[in-house]
């Protein structure tokens, strides 16, 4: 759950060892004909995947803003750690399309 009390959200910049993508999911994040930049932010869980993705940064195209969070949310981390346990951590990337 994103809203469980029990599990604390450290800030990216206190956390010992920061979460290493795993898997990018290209077909998700693929769209031609388009250019565009979004900037958007990842809730990674202590289990490494995405649970949450928001619009940082808009391209001002609504179909590759769509598909930067979809694309997000499909992206599989390893866990963030803090003090030698999993935390939950933001993280922040920039998606470019058609460059």
């Amino acid at each position: 759950m994103v809203n469980d009390p029990k599990i604390e959200i450290i800030s990216y910049s206190e956390i010992d060892q920061e979460p290493v993508l795993l898997d990018f999911p290209t077909s998700y994040c693929l769209r031609k004909g388009t250019k565009g930049k979004v900037q958007i932010a990842m809730l990674v869980d202590t289990n490494g995947t995405v649970i949450q993705s928001k619009l940082e940064k808009s391209s001002r195209v609504k179909e590759l803003d769509y598909a930067a969070l979809i694309c997000g949310l499909n992206h599989k981390f390893t866990p963030a750690i803090h003090k030698n346990r999993k935390v939950r951590v933001w993280l922040r990337t920039e998606f470019s399309f058609g460059y």
